[in-house]
């Protein structure tokens, strides 16, 4: 299931979260996971990225939260604001491909940089399509599409050539899926 964060809040609402005068871009820095977009185009004064995680990085992000923000917040299916000195994050998970997605919007850009340090990863390619040929895969078309321009291009981007070498050594993916990957990466 897809959710648009923007429809859910009213426009002045998620502005009115968000003022201009707490907001400063992000540095352009090569390597960054997960991928924070701005919002500026829709006169939101943050950042937004929609990541997939393992399940054993939630309490991660949920303890960077309480780093950043100083309070405990439980990432689930429910829209959450905390708001700390002026820097506000509005964060929620939903399900899709069977995995968990995790939605930030922060004007908190140490937050950002701490949590894209923490070198989270999204699940392998088999956990999340168990079922599928990797192999018989040429073109990325439809739900595999979808996943790779979604969720797993930014992650695989964030990653120079050394460090994509690195992380298919200690994976123990299947020649189809290490094939797959460097031909769409």
């Amino acid at each position: 299931m897809k959710i648009n964060l923007l429809s859910l809040f009213t426009k002045k609402k998620i502005q009115s979260d968000f003022p201009i005068g707490q907001f400063s871009a992000l540095p352009k820095e090569e390597g960054g996971y997960p991928l924070f977009l701005p919002m500026e185009k829709s006169d939101v004064h943050a950042h937004s990225a929609q990541f997939m995680i393992k399940p054993e990085d939630l309490s991660v992000i949920e303890h960077l939260i309480e780093l950043f923000f100083h309070g405990a917040l439980r990432i689930n299916e429910e829209k959450e604001k905390i708001v700390y000195h002026n820097k506000t994050l509005i964060c929620y998970r939903f399900t899709e491909f069977g995995q968990i997605i995790v939605k930030v919007i922060t004007n908190d850009n140490d937050f950002v940089k701490c949590l894209c340090d923490k070198g989270l990863e999204p699940p392998e390619p088999e956990s999340v399509f168990p079922d599928k040929d990797f192999g018989n895969y040429g073109s990325l078309q439809g739900d595999i599409a979808f996943w790779w321009d979604v969720y797993w291009e930014p992650f695989w981007k964030s990653l120079n050539e050394r460090e994509r070498n690195e992380y298919l050594g200690r994976s123990n993916f299947s020649d189809d899926i290490v094939e797959f990957l460097k031909f769409h990466g």
